[in-house]
């Protein structure tokens, strides 16, 4: 489970993971500042909380060609 972080600034948002560090600095530099976060398990996960948080109605994530999404993308904890 990884805590998401959604910035808001002049440019528009940025939505990225919290262990990403060159993304926040990026976003600080710009002048952006965060406004909500949510902790999910993969970016699908992470999409769809934010896109009802913004109201953007249902999150359609990348699909492979038999029309499941990608394993990584729903769950994003190490592989053993």
């Amino acid at each position: 489970m990884r805590r998401w972080q959604l910035w808001q600034g002049p440019g528009g948002h940025a939505f990225f993971p919290d262990d990403n560090h060159q993304a926040r600095s990026t976003a600080i530099a710009d002048g952006y500042v965060l406004t909500w976060h949510c902790m999910a398990k993969g970016i699908n996960p992470a999409m769809r909380q934010l896109y009802a948080h913004l109201g953007r109605g249902e999150y359609h994530p990348m699909v492979r060609a038999d029309g499941t999404p990608y394993p990584q993308d729903e769950d994003d904890a190490p592989v053993a």
